[in-house]
């Protein structure tokens, strides 16, 4: 128990040293999208109108790339208002977009008023606190805190996921709660325990809240779950339940978004192709998308790709680490997300929120990584030759006698 707590005191140390300094080292910290999500967030708590444009704005031009401020500011400088969807009928569906991911604006909300300007990064700390605490303590009692801390702090290295960590919108919290999810599904598959089962259903519940990754991790599960039934492995009990309470966790957010009104699929997919409701629906939005990421795969994603060494040779170590050094059926969910969470980006296929959509691939890259950095170590030092002082003294001391 008192390991435990120095381990938790020192997590909670080292991710708090870890925000700190991807704060200070990450440029954007925002992007247009908080706009949207820090007035609602004021809209929850019933601020007026005026406060609630004055602080999200306050909120992106400080901390969003001087690009996109340039960019709104000149907008509004010719008589448009950022704020102007949120009055046309026409395109309330592209702003219930936002409100279908209440998770994020509702903590921003809930600390407002004691932290006023400060509540999103209070958010943003949060994330990087939950994310580490899920990787070293949760995935750590699997395959060893070392290993945790090692994928923690190759999190923290790797800009392609480190940024969008810290970031003031979902994206941070997304990530850090699919981390959780993976983390519990693997304590569920180990030790059969009600209350990982039951984690991992408030962690799934809140993952579909936030963004629209919590879709694919009933998908992530029930693969693995028909995997362990093709080996015959006694897991697919425990997959299967697994799957089960993420699959509830769509079914209600399915369920809220019907009853609110909220954006269908077929919203959803309404969305590229009209440009955010800014132009006439197309007949087929399926078919669109379809041809649209087809194209985007063969060029530019695959040769991108195959072009990266740094990409393509990390997630290969990665996967083959997770299957080859972890040999666990509890490790199953990391390595079936690999694969499965590209669709997720197939299903949105716009070039601008590749890195965005991609980023929790790097969860379970970093997890492969960590466990073969840290076999490599073990390996060598097992092939140390023996220290053999000890040894010379006791020759010494028998010669002499």
């Amino acid at each position: 128990m008192r390991d435990r707590r120095w381990q938790l005191a020192a997590v909670t140390v080292l991710a708090v040293m870890g925000w700190l300094v991807l704060w200070d080292t990450t440029r954007p910290r925002t992007s247009w999208d908080s706009l949207m999500y820090h007035r609602i967030a004021l809209e929850y708590i019933g601020a007026p109108v005026a406060e609630q444009e004055a602080t999200a704005w306050t909120l992106f031009e400080k901390y969003a790339s001087p690009g996109d401020v340039e960019l709104v500011g000149a907008g509004i400088a010719e008589g448009g208002s950022p704020w102007d969807a949120m009055d046309e009928p026409s395109r309330e569906r592209w702003v219930d977009v936002y409100r279908s991911r209440p998770l994020y604006p509702l903590l921003v909300a809930a600390g407002y008023p004691l932290f006023d300007l400060r509540a999103p990064l209070l958010v943003s700390v949060a994330s990087v606190l939950l994310f580490t605490v899920s990787m070293a303590l949760g995935v750590g009692r699997i395959v060893g805190f070392g290993v945790g801390l090692a994928a923690v702090l190759f999190s923290f290295a790797n800009p392609l996921l480190a940024t969008w960590l810290i970031f003031l919108q979902p994206d941070g919290l997304a990530v850090a709660l699919w981390t959780a999810c993976l983390a519990l599904s693997a304590l569920f598959i180990r030790r059969g325990s009600w209350r990982w089962l039951a984690l991992l259903g408030a962690a799934a519940i809140a993952l579909s809240f936030t963004r629209p990754l919590g879709v694919f991790l009933p998908l992530v599960l029930g693969i693995c779950t028909l995997a362990a039934l093709a080996a015959r492995r006694p897991e697919w009990r425990r997959l299967g339940l697994g799957t089960g309470v993420a699959a509830f966790a769509t079914v209600l957010f399915t369920a809220y978004s019907y009853l609110l009104g909220l954006p269908t699929v077929t919203d959803a997919l309404q969305d590229l192709p009209t440009r955010h409701f800014l132009h006439p629906e197309v007949a087929d939005p399926l078919k669109w998308t379809i041809e649209v990421a087809a194209a985007q795969v063969v060029d530019p994603l695959l040769p991108t790709l195959a072009g990266s060494p740094a990409l393509w040779g990390a997630a290969l170590i990665g996967l083959v680490a997770l299957i080859a050094v972890g040999r666990s059926w509890a490790l199953a969910p990391f390595v079936a997300a690999i694969p499965i969470l590209p669709l997720a980006y197939l299903v949105h296929p716009q070039l601008s929120e590749a890195p965005r959509t991609m980023a929790p691939i790097w969860i379970s890259v970093h997890l492969g990584m960590a466990m073969a950095f840290v076999a490599v170590v073990t390996g060598l030092q097992r092939m140390r030759p023996p220290d053999r002082t000890v040894d010379d003294e006791g020759t010494h001391q028998a010669l002499s006698a």
